[in-house]
């Protein structure tokens, strides 16, 4: 499986780039519209890209795990409350995405989720509330957990355990 992916990824920036090297921001968003592509099968509307309302929610929502809670959905088959959460499962769009991950998981190996909003179980709810610490409206999934039929793929960043590994 991960040589697939290793291989689409190889595929993806020798389609998207050719042999010019990109610049960080063009690199980014070539990757980020290569990713809707490989999320959805399809290229992603104007609407739906830029978190645009399908029943007023966006068609993605990410989730960011530490490698612990990691394992522990993997093993569950679902995605569980983490450290984080309280009485609800806290996801964030796209736009959210990185002010998460340099917020709570920077220099922190991690595991980001991309959820599919329709296939949420629909006895829960899923709501947009503000959050008081940062002024930004985040959707809350009030739910025991998120079944892994509404995940749409996951991207594990083990930078650190790398890094670990080499210095041994």
């Amino acid at each position: 499986m991960r040589f697939y992916l290793l291989l689409l990824l190889s595929v993806i920036n020798i389609s998207l780039f050719g042999a010019e090297k990109p610049s960080s921001g063009q690199y980014s968003a070539r990757l980020a519209a290569a990713l809707s592509v490989v999320e959805t099968g399809y290229a992603l509307s104007p609407q739906e890209e830029s978190d645009g309302a399908v029943d007023s929610k966006p068609y993605f929502l990410y989730k960011v795990l530490t490698l612990q809670e990691w394992r522990k959905s993997e093993k569950d088959r679902a995605i569980v409350r983490g450290a984080n959460d309280s009485d609800f499962i806290q996801l964030s769009t796209k736009k959210q995405l990185q002010k998460i991950i340099d917020r709570e998981f920077k220099d922190k190996d991690h595991a980001v989720v991309t959820i599919i909003t329709s296939r949420l179980p629909v006895e829960n709810k899923l709501v947009k509330e503000l959050n008081a610490n940062d002024g930004d409206s985040y959707f809350n999934f009030y739910g025991p957990k998120i079944p892994f039929c509404a995940v749409s793929y996951a991207m594990v960043r083990m930078e650190q355990a790398y890094k670990a590994s080499l210095e041994k």
